[in-house]
């Protein structure tokens, strides 16, 4: 096992897609409704789902960015 295994990863691609997913989250045009919240959150977990299950993300990073997303989530509202 190689230490990028142990240490776990992020691709670029995966991490401007998810980066992308949360600015749209976080800061939402005036007017969002909590429906389009809703969508905006679905929309960041199905990108990380992909990206996770693609080998996007490996290591200690899934179970990382994971909680923080469950995090945002309850924060948001959403959960």
């Amino acid at each position: 096992m190689c230490s990028s295994d142990l240490d776990g990863q992020v691709t670029q691609q995966a991490g401007q897609q998810i980066f992308q997913q949360l600015q749209q989250l976080l800061f939402p045009p005036p007017g969002q409704d909590s429906q389009q919240l809703q969508q905006q959150y679905s929309q960041l977990v199905q990108q990380y789902t992909q990206a996770r299950s693609q080998g996007q993300i490996t290591g200690p990073a899934v179970s990382t960015l994971s909680g923080a997303i469950s995090a945002l989530g309850a924060a948001l509202g959403t959960l």
